[in-house]
């Protein structure tokens, strides 16, 4: 089974080596262009779910399985079947 190689026309490739932005699938994207795209997961994770119930600025620290809780600072909080975090990785993914 051979790799797969797109055709890639010469002149689309010196142009590409001489346009100063070069925006490839490997550039990271602009901190906007992050911020959006964080705005519609998160966005996308509520759907559907009384705002009441989304805990924002609240580390949960711990969960326990067998009585389904999820514990905080001031309170625990009861979950059926799922639990979701959002919680973005430490520091930046795109430096």
């Amino acid at each position: 089974m051979g790799r797969f190689f797109p055709y890639a026309d010469t002149a689309d490739i010196v142009r590409n080596f001489r346009r100063a932005e070069n925006q490839s699938a490997t550039t990271p994207p602009s901190y906007s262009t992050w911020r959006a795209v964080l705005i519609q997961y998160v966005n996308a994770l509520a759907k559907g779910i009384d705002l009441s119930r989304i805990a924002l600025s609240e580390p949960v620290v711990a969960i326990d399985l067998a009585r389904k809780v999820a514990t905080m600072p001031r309170r625990e909080v009861a979950f059926s079947e799922h639990l979701t975090s959002a919680m973005p990785f430490p520091g930046s993914c795109w430096r």
